[in-house]
């Protein structure tokens, strides 16, 4: 009413969602200019700028370590570094890939639980979580290609997913967003004042779809499931109605509730699923990470360390990378000070300089101390990181 913005922050995944817009119109042959120069250039310098923990995840109210924020800002930096190579920016292109690598190398150790259940969101890059919110974001890993629709970790999660938060409509199944969900109408059917209990939303039954889809399982029936939650003026809503029918407050089972009709987002992804089956293909894979990192046997990349991202711990056999916002260099030591090397920053050509820290010969239990020297003198603080 007073136009005054309700959100402040930032999702990584908006910056990371152009960028492969920008990617899927050049696969179409549909981009009239290069946007490399001036947009994915730029957004690309803030992933790694700012990534991999973002303020707000797609359900923006709360932030960290989102599997599905991760998916979305790999699969980008991809893309970036093939519109680097194509603008012959082979060195922005090599590090965005390592960049990329090395989140893409990580996502299970940052969201998911030792024994392979993927969350919601986590928050400490250094330490696996032991627990958090069950929720179906993972999924947006095999929408990129970034994981194989059967990998054992997806499959094992999606069981967790349905018995958790699974419900059978009258059309057919949907799900809930979370375990621990508030946002939705109370279960007497009073509209959400800040505490409700979290309703169905169709959004989820389509990416469902496309995972069926992805395994060669039928899909056509839930689409029709999809359309079966459609309102007046098949229009699909945030999320539908998962109680008994409360004709008082216009509330029935399968229907839409009080939410938001239409949502653009629900649409968009009723079009891709019509569009999927139809082309019997999957537009949002990235075709170069997929490859990268389904069809090759995994990798051991690089750690990257940035002041947004400061990690305390390294696989022993890993390099450490140190990317710094301006021209200097790393001064370290792998002895407590007793000696002491120094290596230059290299510039990327993206607006930050990386150090390669080579300890890849240090052993679990080694710590190597660093800190950064510019040319207005040094940074004024010792990092220290633990190989395990």
């Amino acid at each position: 009413m007073h136009g005054a913005p309700h959100w402040t922050s930032t999702e990584l995944d908006q910056v990371a969602l152009a960028i492969l817009l920008a990617w899927r119109l050049g696969v179409a042959g549909c981009l009239d200019h290069d946007p490399y120069p001036v947009m994915v250039r730029a957004a690309a310098q803030f992933l790694i700028r700012e990534g991999p923990l973002t303020q707000l995840d797609r359900w923006e109210d709360l932030g960290g370590l989102s599997p599905s924020t991760l998916a979305a800002c790999i699969a980008a930096l991809i893309a970036s570094a093939e519109f680097a190579g194509d603008a012959g920016e082979h060195i922005a292109a090599a590090h965005l890939r390592a960049v990329a690598d090395y989140w893409n190398d990580r996502v299970e150790t940052w969201c998911s639980t030792a024994a392979g259940q993927y969350l919601r969101l986590a928050g400490d890059p250094d330490r696996r979580p032991t627990e958090g919110a069950v929720a179906p974001e993972f999924l947006e890993l095999v929408r990129y290609g970034l994981r194989r629709p059967k990998d054992d970790r997806i499959l094992k999660s999606l069981e967790s997913v349905d018995a958790r938060l699974k419900k059978t409509l009258p059309g057919g199944p949907s799900w809930r967003r979370y375990v621990g969900d508030r946002y939705g109408e109370h279960d007497d059917g009073s509209p959400w004042d800040g505490d409700g209990t979290g309703r169905l939303w169709p959004v989820l039954t389509a990416e469902r779809v496309r995972h069926f889809f992805s395994m060669g399982l039928p899909a056509a029936e839930l689409v029709r499931t999809m359309e079966s939650f459609a309102g007046p003026g098949l229009m699909l809503s945030e999320q539908i109605w998962d109680g008994p029918d409360i004709p008082a407050r216009g509330l029935y089972t399968g229907r839409a509730n009080g939410s938001a009709a239409p949502l653009g987002w629900a649409h968009a992804e009723y079009l891709q699923l019509l569009a999927m089956v139809a082309l019997a293909g999957f537009p949002d894979i990235v075709l170069p990470a997929r490859r990268r990192y389904t069809e090759v046997p995994p990798q051991e990349p690089a750690f990257v360390w940035s002041h947004k991202h400061q990690i305390t711990k390294l696989l022993a056999g890993r390099r450490f990378k140190v990317q710094l916002p301006r021209p200097g260099s790393v001064h370290f030591s792998f002895d407590g000070w007793t000696t002491f090397e120094d290596v230059e920053a290299l510039d990327t050509t993206l607006g930050s300089w990386v150090a390669d820290v080579p300890t890849h010969k240090l052993t679990p239990g080694e710590t190597f101390a660093w800190t950064a020297h510019y040319g207005t003198g040094w940074e004024g603080i010792n990092y220290s990181v633990t190989v395990v």
